[in-house]
């Protein structure tokens, strides 16, 4: 016979009631406890299992234990037989403006907290009891944040993103990538976050552990440069341009194999010493002919523009009607022609 059976008809993927079940089984696994359901989340009975017995509950199943607990919904109550009925209230139904019920077979009405139990009572004259949720404090696993701004294609190393996902998913490594890609074709994983392309990343990169770059081959790539120089580690295949630039395994981050057979998961996750990174110099100073550019003084010289369609200027504050002469910066009008909204009368 079964100490205390709780009922609770559908067990969700994420709500108040499931968190509650989540804190109970952890806290008090040891008290003989049996969830029974019509529907459940199969990741919420998976973790619920481990503490305490989940059962589904079959049209017609008699069920006999000391103590029941009927969540919310009570229509397994006649196929019960226990020596007390206990129903747990976990809302306030006067703010909900929902007309509760209780069987009068039920002993006992638990809320979980006294604003609950004021407002059940006020709606049904019934006294209740009142029992906080029971809470365990969490463990929270650090989230292995990661970042990548690049294309999805097998050169940049689609496949090895794919597998990199699979092994940390098999290793319980909980993370977060947040991918910039212009690709029409991602691939699917919870734990992955594709976005639309910006051009600068370096707020996003900054907070990262590692920027991934798992190219088969790459001419230069900036994203790593520039993170490097950030402080931010990265994850790369052994392409020979990354040594050239005087990235060091272990110090820079971590390289990982190109068939991606061994990868050294437990460094990742300790990650590497602080570091700074300098880049190798350029030399476009030498390439490039002196002369004075007289382009940014003239930027905010007054030119007249034309629309080239209709639309509503926020700096000017009004409709501007297609064909529509007005005045406006030069900078300005770089930028509504990038638009196409307007273009400088006399230009090209």
């Amino acid at each position: 016979m079964i100490t205390n059976l709780f009922w609770f008809k559908e067990i969700n993927r994420i709500g108040g009631v499931e968190t509650f079940y989540w804190n109970l089984v952890q806290k008090y696994a040891d008290r003989d406890i049996v969830i029974y359901y019509e529907k459940a989340d199969p990741d919420q009975l998976v973790r619920l299992s481990h503490y305490v017995l989940c059962r589904k509950w079959r049209q017609g199943e008699r069920i006999r234990c000391k103590r029941a607990f009927l969540n919310y919904n009570c229509g397994i109550l006649d196929w019960v037989d226990a020596d007390e009925y206990y129903q747990v209230i976990h809302g306030d139904y006067k703010e909900l403006r929902i007309k509760p019920y209780t069987p009068s077979k039920i002993d006992k009405v638990i809320c979980v907290s006294d604003k609950a139990a004021k407002s059940y009572e006020e709606l049904l004259g019934i006294k209740c009891e009142v029992s906080y949720n029971p809470i365990v404090p969490p463990e929270p696993q650090k989230v292995l944040r990661l970042v990548s701004a690049t294309r999805l294609t097998w050169e940049k190393g689609r496949d090895r993103m794919i597998t990199l996902v699979r092994m940390l998913h098999e290793r319980g490594v909980v993370f977060d990538w947040q991918i910039f890609t212009d690709s029409q074709e991602p691939f699917a994983d919870p734990s992955v976050v594709f976005r639309t392309p910006v051009l600068n990343i370096a707020d996003y990169v900054s907070g990262a552990d590692y920027l991934v770059q798992l190219s088969s081959n790459e001419g230069y790539c900036y994203s790593v440069v520039e993170a490097l120089m950030m402080g931010v580690p990265c994850l790369l295949t052994p392409c020979p341009v990354f040594k050239e630039l005087g990235i060091a395994d272990g110090v820079h981050g971590y390289y990982l194999p190109f068939d991606m057979r061994e990868i050294p998961l437990q460094k990742i996750l300790n990650g590497v010493p602080k570091f700074k990174f300098v880049p190798p110099a350029d030399k476009w100073g030498e390439y490039l002919l002196k002369g004075k550019s007289d382009y940014r003084e003239h930027l905010h010289d007054m030119v007249v523009c034309i629309a080239d369609t209709r639309y509503h200027d926020l700096v000017l504050g009004r409709l501007i009607e297609k064909y529509e002469k007005f005045e406006t910066t030069r900078e300005r009008a770089e930028k509504l022609r990038g638009l196409e909204l307007a273009h400088e009368l006399g230009g090209d």
